[in-house]
């Protein structure tokens, strides 16, 4: 998709859908209404300007709208800034709205079609900028919040790249359980956008015009591996902004240029925010910080990891140091067990599977302090999806962890098989492909590229057996011979 290279405050772009794409329709609006828009961000008035923007992108089925690109820039500020309130006097809920109409844009228009490339890929303005104290909204008090972000303060221009502004992002929900769901639309916004971009990318291309090769491009280890802990953080409070503050602390003595209090609050992420606290906050953040936060974390890291396989990417981000940030951040060992086993891509499996072998995170001790451990996650562990490009070796060492660690637990009693036939299935049935798998490797009909030790593989399967074997007598389960 082509667009008219000079956007200006009057226009607005409407794109037929979906048969012609190549020849936008252009609508121009009156200034009046772009002012009005315009003006009520600068006031603050989200509840006039947010509906607005939402009804001229949502309002014709057949055509979808295309905005400004400052405000592509202010909706996703809108998301984390520190100064904008969770919900005004009308009862919108500001980052909630932004999100919506972000994803809305998202599925209509597309990255490229909605110009996120322009906002996302683009370096921040080096021009000396007027600052100017942003009005302070009605009835903040004196709770030393500032009023809203102007067009130039907004996260955008307080970054170097987007690792930067991922930590800015975190670093300024983190604190506070009111504001942690904010940091969970910010990175889900962040996915979606990475992840439809890359969908759009033609197979044959090399990948270098997707948004995910611009921003992994701007990677430095210290920025990258702070946005990996940063995406994995289980909850809110003190404990999730101090692994945070050393690592970041360079980044914001760069960026921050005022020396004043406020200021520096806002470089470090500290935001002593107060708002109404909601009577079902516990369980909106149970919500948000449970599984459904992880299978969100698996999107992300699932994303990096397919895309670190391409040949053009691979040399920016390889995938087993990818993966071994990961492991080093999921130190529960249920978590990292759900994990690997919702994970997608069969390649990835297998790399993480061979971290978590070498590094030996699946321990006693993690055991012992994990949660709860059901029967069906253990039915669901035990047989991972083999699909076309299945690893035998990946199977046995998966399948040696788990068997350890669930032993381990019925010593423990930690662990109790209800359905001791259904398990007796599973361990039979694991029996069964690690003999299989024992045979491929001897007769060296394993796939190519895997490049296995085969003494090592031989000695994993037997082991693996073995446990198996083990855990169906503990378990009062019936193993083949």
């Amino acid at each position: 998709m082509r667009f008219h290279s000079n956007l200006n405050v009057h226009t607005i772009y409407l794109i037929p859908m979906p048969q012609d794409t190549k020849h936008p329709t252009i609508l121009t609006i009156s200034k009046a209404l772009d002012n009005l828009i315009a003006g009520s961000c600068e006031e603050g008035l989200y509840n006039i300007a947010l509906p607005l923007l939402s009804c001229l992108i949502t309002s014709r089925e057949d055509a979808h709208t295309v905005p400004d690109t400052r405000y592509i820039v202010l909706l996703t500020t809108l998301l984390v800034h520190p100064s904008i309130p969770n919900t005004i006097e009308t009862d919108i809920d500001i980052p909630s709205e932004s999100f919506r109409i972000l994803s809305r844009l998202l599925q209509t228009a597309g990255p490229r079609g909605a110009n996120f490339h322009k906002v996302w890929a683009a370096q921040p303005s080096r021009k000396t900028r007027r600052r100017t104290k942003a009005p302070r909204l009605e009835g903040e008090g004196d709770n030393g919040t500032t009023g809203p972000p102007s067009w130039n303060d907004n996260i955008f221009n307080r970054v170097n790249n987007v690792w930067e502004l991922v930590g800015w992002a975190f670093s300024s929900c983190c604190t506070e359980k009111s504001t942690w769901r904010r940091w969970i639309l910010f990175l889900q916004h962040f996915v979606d956008l990475l992840e439809r971009d890359w969908r759009e990318e033609p197979d044959d291309t090399d990948g270098e015009n997707t948004l995910l090769f611009k921003v992994l491009w701007f990677k430095q280890d210290y920025q990258y591996r702070t946005a990996i802990k940063a995406t994995f953080a289980k909850d809110a409070g003190d404990d999730a902004a101090q692994g945070l503050q050393d690592t970041w602390k360079p980044i914001f003595e760069r960026i921050v240029k005022r020396k004043d209090q406020e200021d520096e609050r806002l470089a470090a992420g500290v935001y002593h925010v107060t708002f109404e606290q909601d009577e079902d906050q516990d369980d909106l953040l149970k919500a948000w910080g449970g599984y459904e936060c992880l299978k969100l974390r698996i999107r992300f890291i699932d994303l990096f990891a397919r895309a670190a396989a391409h040949h053009s990417l691979y040399k920016i981000v390889k995938p087993e140091r990818l993966l071994d940030d990961v492991c080093a951040e999921l130190s529960d060992f249920q978590d990292l067990l759900l994990f690997w086993t919702n994970m997608q891509d069969p390649d990835t499996k297998y790399a993480l599977a061979e971290t978590i072998f070498r590094t030996d995170a699946m321990n006693e001790e993690a055991f012992r302090k994990s949660k709860e451990f059901s029967e069906e996650r253990i039915l669901k562990a035990y047989l991972p999806a083999y699909g076309q490009h299945g690893s035998v070796v990946m199977n046995a060492m998966l399948g040696f962890l788990v068997g350890e660690v669930i032993g381990i637990g019925l010593e423990t009693k930690s662990v109790e098989i209800t359905r001791p036939v259904e398990f007796g299935q599973a361990v039979e049935e694991g029996i069964r492909e690690r003999r299989r798998a024992a045979e491929a490797v001897r007769r060296k009909s394993v796939r190519a590229d895997e490049s296995i030790d085969v003494a090592l593989a031989q000695a994993v399967l037997v082991a693996s057996e073995e446990v198996l074997r083990g855990l169906a007598r503990a378990a009062g389960a019936v193993a083949v011979e």
